[in-house]
């Protein structure tokens, strides 16, 4: 996947994920009032149970995607039919256990989370409905990996974001209407069967993909559970941790503090869902990284996103510090207001929890998986202890701090030092990547608290274009601050080499021409990445129950940057030549010709390694180098030839906009 595609990715899931909460965060009080605090808590409940079932993916889906994207570009979709068919068939099993302990514990429920009447006989209809719904479609998961894997991010989130929209808005409608539990079950029941005949009708005729239980491979079906066994055990704990805060009030407290919970645990969950799309790419790039022992850039990795984790969720804290009382107020009305210390230790503990993530991705590439799970499970058990000891005398309260506390010690005491062991990075630098914009946003609590007048919201509206403004100024300068890598930020949004250069460079454009056997000098970015000519590709041996034998072959170093290649070259590297411009007149200028192969097409396309020439200039005079150029040309090529034809696009450039200028056709654009 090439790096426009992997932007293009993240923008479409963080639009996806942005979208889901909007809708909820706007659906939330128009239900809750209609529904009233009890009905609304039952349907909470059933929310978070039916949460649960997700664990029976048993890390599967995953697995899948990994195998589907390794098999995506093969014209021949039998195995990839194959792959997917016996996922299908684990994943129907799976459903067919929703179903049968959906129905089985309904009623028992309703008694364990102490409802009565008729608010305990529509829990249960509901519950029953939505079990055998979700069993039906559970196979979509398995979809979903099939469209990832495809590298259709864009189609899933389309898909995600029409589900949510339409079923938000049937579930409002029901719930104006005056609709209960079991008609928004039905309207629920109706969003998800169609969402999940739409991921079917998508991958049969836009993929090819049509999987069915007559291609089930019990041996295939074996490697796919054995891979996916600790992911599994990771998932389970995770779930424990998140998915049973809103169970334990219920349990211990009422459903009643259920709704105050579930008002304060929406915001916050949205706030964590800005860092998971980075961290999700966090995990692919980090398992390519460590796939081409790339340890510098796996160091670099966990510092800048530890850091960025914190860049953007301690603004967060802050807001609700000072205004937390204000929102829910506005949100869901003055009765919810006191679920404000709720909301800031959970968003204290999304941040411990991001921050966890970010260290974990790095472990996962690292095949760390059963420390991880062994880990994962013992948090968990502190937590369900902690929740529910501190829930009696703190009520729900208690339940955040049994949440944030145990993920908070784990985080710092044993995945980034873990983390930070396994890159050889000492603990107090990876430690010290979030003191800054901690300490921003620390300063400016201090600031507003004690200086600044206090404000007063007249209204959501206004409320949220505040949070808009003020987070996004704390993210932008926590992310800035660090000089290390503010030049990496400003040249992803000011990108005024890589503008001019894209075009040129653009790797598969030199891989189509050389296959043409057409010869090319192209302008490239400074922060293009190439191999020295002597690096060696190999295919590294075969692991002793690693599954499938590997057949890619790897580069025995790392790649680098041309800027950096150019500034570590010798002295005696750079040669001034001599090469005539358009008009036949003499011209002098400084270069260095070295052969490289270009990292890109290896890495992301696989193809062979391929020699070429780079060609850098740096004029006299100058602090450091100007261009950079690729060329195919023969080894045995003429410096003069290379310096000359590398210049001369320039010299086209400037005959094309001095034509423009004497026929007057400055306002037309180029194509």
């Amino acid at each position: 996947m090439n790096a426009r595609k992997i932007l293009s990715s993240i923008f479409f899931n963080y639009l996806a994920a942005i979208t889901v909460s909007l809708v909820g965060f706007i659906s939330t009080p128009i239900v809750l009032h209609h529904l009233g605090k009890a009905a609304f808590g039952a349907w909470a409940l059933i929310a978070a149970i039916i949460g649960y079932s997700s664990l029976l993916d048993l890390g599967v889906g995953l697995t899948v995607m990994r195998q589907v994207a390794e098999r995506a570009h093969l014209s021949d979709r039998g195995e990839l039919r194959r792959i997917t068919s016996t996922a299908l068939t684990i994943y129907s099993a799976a459903g067919l256990v929703i179903v049968v302990a959906g129905v089985s514990v309904a009623g028992e429920l309703g008694a364990a989370f102490h409802l009565h009447g008729s608010l305990r006989h529509d829990f249960t209809i509901a519950m029953i409905l939505m079990s055998v719904t979700l069993g039906l479609t559970f196979p979509s998961g398995l979809y979903t990996g099939i469209n990832q894997g495809f590298g259709r991010f864009r189609a899933q989130s389309v898909i995600v974001m029409g589900q949510a929209i339409v079923g938000t808005i049937v579930v409002v409608t029901i719930a104006v209407l005056g609709g209960g539990l079991v008609p928004l079950a039905l309207g629920w029941t109706g969003c998800v069967l169609l969402g999940f005949a739409v991921k079917v009708t998508y991958a049969a005729r836009a993929l090819g993909i049509t999987p069915s239980p007559r291609r089930f491979d019990r041996t295939l079906a074996r490697s796919l559970m054995s891979i996916s066994f600790w992911m599994f055990i990771i998932n389970l704990a995770n779930k424990v941790i998140w998915n049973t805060d809103a169970v334990i009030v219920g349990s211990v407290i009422g459903a009643v503090a259920v709704a105050h919970y579930s008002v304060a645990l929406g915001p916050a969950t949205a706030v964590r869902s800005l860092t998971d799309q980075f961290n999700s790419v966090t995990y692919t790039a980090a398992a390519s990284l460590r796939a081409q022992d790339q340890r510098q850039s796996l160091q670099r990795l966990l510092l800048e996103a530890t850091r960025v984790v914190a860049s953007c969720i301690c603004p967060f804290v802050v807001l609700f510090l000072m205004w937390g009382s204000q929102f829910l107020h506005l949100w869901v009305g003055v009765s919810f207001a006191s679920s404000a210390p709720t909301l800031v230790v959970l968003v204290i503990g999304m941040l411990s929890t991001s921050v966890q993530a970010t260290a974990t991705q790095i472990l996962l590439a690292s095949e760390l998986q059963s420390s991880i799970a062994v880990v994962a499970v013992l948090e968990a058990v502190a937590n369900l202890v902690c929740s529910i000891i501190l829930a009696r005398s703190m009520g729900i309260e208690g339940v955040a701090l049994g949440t944030t506390i145990p993920t908070t010690i784990t985080a710092f005491g044993f995945y980034l030092p873990k983390a930070a062991r396994q890159l050889s990075i000492p603990l107090d630098r990876v430690l010290r990547r979030p003191i800054g914009p901690v300490l921003l946003s620390a300063g400016t609590y201090v600031i507003v608290r004690f200086v600044v007048p206090p404000i007063r919201f007249p209204s959501l509206v206004v409320f949220c274009a505040f949070t808009a403004v003020f987070v996004g100024a704390l993210v932008l300068t926590g992310v800035l601050l660090d000089p290390e890598e503010r030049g990496t930020y400003v040249g992803v949004f000011f990108p005024s080499h890589a503008r001019r250069a894209t075009p040129e460079g653009d790797s598969k454009l030199r891989a189509r021409l050389d296959d043409e056997q057409l010869k090319y000098v192209l302008s490239v970015a400074p922060t293009t990445t190439v191999f020295v000519a002597a690096t060696r590709f190999e295919i590294p041996p075969a692991k002793p129950g690693a599954g499938r034998p590997r057949t890619v072959p790897k580069p025995d170093r790392e790649h680098t940057q041309v800027k950096t290649l150019a500034a570590a070259l010798p002295a005696n590297a750079w040669q001034t030549v001599t090469y005539r411009d358009h008009a036949g007149e003499p011209v002098r200028s400084r270069f260095a010709f070295e052969r490289v192969i270009a990292a890109h097409p290896v890495t992301e396309h696989r193809l062979a390694p391929r020699e070429e020439w780079l060609i850098v200039e740096w004029p006299e005079g100058k602090n450091e180098p100007t261009d950079y150029w690729l060329s195919n040309l023969a080894a045995d090529t003429a410096p003069e030839r290379l310096a000359r034809l590398a210049r001369l696009r320039w010299m086209i450039e400037l005959d094309y906009r001095q034509l423009k200028g004497e026929l007057g056709l400055d306002p037309i654009p180029r194509s």
